[in-house]
């Protein structure tokens, strides 16, 4: 994603918190006293859904040459902005048009269903599967239970006997091929989907992702890639040193220019510096400590795999927080 979109993004943001006094309650007010607000509403959920859409379905996790606000900004946004924001847009613009206003027919809606003899209201969201979609989407649909659906169906196909040989020779091979990543290689699809919904999409400002080349294998982007991949194929002990060697490289390269000082002292150096206090409550310091323990097996409970999982998604914020802080 390019710069420009987070540009727009933090001024939109910028005007909607002046225009509101800072309170998601106070959108409406805003509208009827300036109604040009509502475009700035509609740019800044335009651009959220850019980014939804990002994260759903690019392969690079990251958002490179971001406004250095861009991150702070969405947070707030999507945590306590969104949901006011754009219905206050959706019934505002009805009254515009002489028309109930979006929230109250909804609601209205709901009430009559709830009060119509034998019938019940229909859960919020409802069942959000659709079965005639014929597009993947990960939010909706499990590729796990896909990917097994298509073995099936390759396997049914294979013993086809009306099918051409050729055919069903394909299908064969290919239903094997899926049982093959399944039982041999291990592959567990539905735990990888847990793990790449669980890893998040890293916002990188453009003076941090000038100095990287987004391809290098050997740059912070390469290796926080390399904590991704690791990550969901459970390869934990990889993930927890690939996230040391990223923390080494922000502190030596960004907060830093020191090549010769070992790395605790260098961090624990960079946490008395004022500029970058802001840092001391991620504790980066013990995090390598205990990377080093389980790196070297001086572990007691090495073999306790949900603290790794949890020291990795916790370092993958903490990571997040180091690159977004740099100025």
């Amino acid at each position: 994603m390019a710069r420009r979109p987070t540009e727009d993004f933090v001024r939109h943001y910028d005007l909607l918190v002046s225009r509101t006094g800072n309170s998601p309650n106070a959108v409406r007010a805003a509208l009827n006293r300036d109604g040009q607000l509502a475009v700035s509403i509609r740019e800044l959920d335009d651009i959220w859904r850019l980014v939804e859409q990002h994260r759903r379905l690019s392969k690079r996790r990251f958002i490179v040459q971001a406004h250095p606000k861009f991150h702070r900004a969405f947070d707030d946004y999507e945590r306590r902005w969104k949901h006011h924001a754009v219905v206050a847009v959706w019934d505002w613009e009805a009254e515009q048009r002489g028309e109930e206003p979006l929230s109250q027919w909804l609601e209205r809606l709901l009430q009559e269903e709830a009060a119509a003899p034998g019938t019940t209201a229909a859960p919020v969201g409802g069942d959000r599967k659709v079965w005639y979609e014929g597009e993947f989407d990960p939010d909706e649909h499990s590729a796990a239970t896909e990917i097994g659906f298509a073995e099936e169906i390759l396997r049914i196909e294979s013993e086809n006997e009306f099918a051409e040989e050729q055919y069903a020779a394909a299908c064969s091979r290919a239903a094997g091929a899926f049982k093959w990543l399944r039982e041999t290689v291990d592959l567990d699809i539905a735990e990888v989907e847990r793990r790449w919904r669980e890893f998040p999409v890293i916002i990188v400002p453009k003076p941090i992702s000038d100095k990287h080349g987004i391809e290098d294998p050997y740059s912070l982007f390469g290796y926080l890639t390399q904590v991704r991949l690791a990550y969901m194929i459970g390869a934990d002990l990889a993930a927890i040193a690939m996230c040391r060697a990223a923390t080494e490289i922000l502190i030596r390269v960004h907060y830093n220019q020191d090549d010769d000082t070992k790395l605790g002292p260098l961090i624990r150096a960079t946490l008395r510096k004022p500029q970058y206090s802001f840092l001391r409550t991620y504790n980066i310091d013990r995090k390598v400590e205990e990377a080093n323990d389980i790196l070297h097996f001086n572990k007691d409970d090495i073999d306790h795999r949900d603290r790794l999982r949890s020291l990795i998604r916790e370092w993958v914020k903490v990571l997040q927080e180091m690159i977004v802080g740099l100025r």
